[in-house]
């Protein structure tokens, strides 16, 4: 079996909770729809025309505000532990450059767009995207892994696959799942989006999480940069460009309720926080960066009619992106 040592770090480096919401399994009529596109219009003159919409990047599906759950607060002594961890974990990992635009898509070294449809299982879809990501980095393998399987664990032992979002927190989170079984191939469990009875499937690729870092405050931030001995790393941005560069792609949320991401075809989403500014409702990927667009590379999985071919640029700060980032460090 292979194994992907990875420490997995939940990083909510300016808020002390975060809200998450799930898809419907309702689809839109064409006026509902339509509805979505025409606000996309008016939001998108309002940023200066920084991005492009299109309606038929606009998602059959409702995106639901109602499943929500508050993750809970560390404790400074988890928080000292954490960043402790962390710091002996990455002991004798070497150092890398931060350039000034880097995106794992370009390298090559993510899969190909998925559709999750009218499910809420965005945060499987992000997850197995990422463990694809890590297979395909350090071993050359490009694989095709199972969202299902995750799913139909999480609803068997996490019983909360059909209210998807509550296992964000540490003790559920799926990554415990990705440790005790793995992740299957998606020929052997082939996605259904509702969950199924798990089976026995071959769970080739596994990662091995030691611990959880939440970046409440600055002790972590402070911790790993006194271990690099780079102040300049105590930025939270800085931080994120180095561990995605350093470690591959990660998970992350958007607000996924916005008409300016729902409608999104090209350029920089660059929509600022709306009644909620910690609204974090959509699991998507962070592959990369550029300085020049200031703005983040995300992979979605609405399928490849949605934005640029499923991939998309938002600004920094904007569209609640990065209230929270999980990043596994890969060891073998």
């Amino acid at each position: 079996m292979i194994r992907l040592h990875a420490a997995v770090l939940i990083l909510l480096i300016f808020v002390s909770s975060n809200l998450y919401a799930a898809e419907s399994d309702r689809l839109r009529t064409d006026a509902e729809k339509q509805a979505v596109f025409d606000q996309a219009v008016i939001d998108a003159e309002k940023c200066g025309n920084s991005f492009s919409v299109s309606y038929d990047s606009v998602p059959d599906f409702l995106v639901d505000e109602k499943n929500t759950l508050a993750l809970r607060k560390p404790t400074v002594e988890e928080l000292k532990k954490s960043a402790a961890t962390l710091v002996r974990l990455t002991k004798g990992m070497g150092r890398v450059d931060v350039p000034k635009a880097f995106s794992w898509q370009d390298q090559g070294k993510v899969t190909s767009v998925k559709y999750q449809g009218q499910y809420g299982t965005c945060w499987s879809f992000a997850n197995i995207g990422v463990i694809e990501s890590l297979v395909n980095i350090n071993l050359g393998n490009e694989e095709d892994l199972s969202e299902q399987d995750l799913i139909n664990l999480a609803d068997s032992e996490l019983n909360n696959a059909s209210n998807t979002y509550n296992y964000y927190c540490s003790e559920t989170h799926p990554s415990v799942l990705l440790i005790k079984y793995g992740a299957a191939f998606e020929s052997d469990c082939p996605y259904q989006g509702d969950p199924q009875e798990p089976g026995n499937p071959d769970r080739k690729y596994r990662i091995s999480i030691s611990f959880y870092v939440w970046m409440t405050d600055e002790t972590a931030l402070n911790a790993w940069a006194d271990y690099l001995g780079d102040s300049t790393l105590k930025d939270p941005q800085a931080m994120i460009k180095y561990s995605l560069k350093k470690f591959g792609p990660m998970e992350t949320c958007v607000d996924g309720k916005c008409d300016g991401f729902q409608a999104y075809s090209s350029g920089v989403l660059n929509t600022q926080p709306g009644d909620d500014p910690w609204s974090g409702n959509h699991a998507v990927m962070l592959v990369g960066w550029d300085d020049a667009k200031q703005a983040w590379r995300i992979k979605n999985s609405w399928g490849t009619q949605w934005g640029e071919k499923g991939y998309a640029w938002i600004g920094y700060g904007c569209c609640n992106i990065l209230k929270y980032a999980v990043i596994q460090i890969y060891k073998q």
